[in-house]
């Protein structure tokens, strides 16, 4: 139903996806599958994922889990990442840049309308972490 929904099934009407049982192994599954993607068909061989000071703790068991470099940038005055902070430790082995939406600690959310098109600009895959407002966010204004 999901699959359908969103246009994910193929032109055979097949889809296939993964359930997790919490959000802890959701998001060690999804940096898994950046660091397997970046690595196997990239050539990244010191994988680093970026992540602010503000991003769900769960990113940093997996990236130690993953033998994975986490990058921590600090926040700004909104505490939302900071901008000039990220793009400064981005570089070739960056397999993605965590964002959140909004963040645990205060509840802000970090600017995807600010880190999409950068970080599309350098091939790097955003995982935006919306598990506290992925139903309210929509509302929104």
């Amino acid at each position: 139903m999901t699959a359908e929904a969103i246009g994910l099934k193929d032109e055979e009407g097949q889809a296939c996806g993964t359930c997790q049982s919490g959000g802890t192994e959701s998001i060690l599954m999804a940096i898994f599958a950046y660091r397997e993607y970046k690595m196997k068909v990239e050539g990244v061989l010191k994988p680093n994922l970026v992540i602010c000071q503000t991003g769900h703790v769960a990113a940093l068991k997996a990236c130690d889990y993953l033998n994975i470099e986490p990058r921590i940038v600090s926040f700004n005055k909104k505490f939302e990442i900071n901008i000039s902070e990220m793009k400064r430790n981005i570089d070739e082995n960056t397999i993605c840049v965590y964002a959140s939406y909004p963040n645990y600690p205060y509840g802000t959310c970090d600017p995807i309308h600010i880190i999409g098109p950068y970080c599309r600009s350098k091939n790097i895959p955003v995982h935006v972490d919306m598990c506290l407002g992925g139903f309210v966010s929509p509302f929104i204004e």
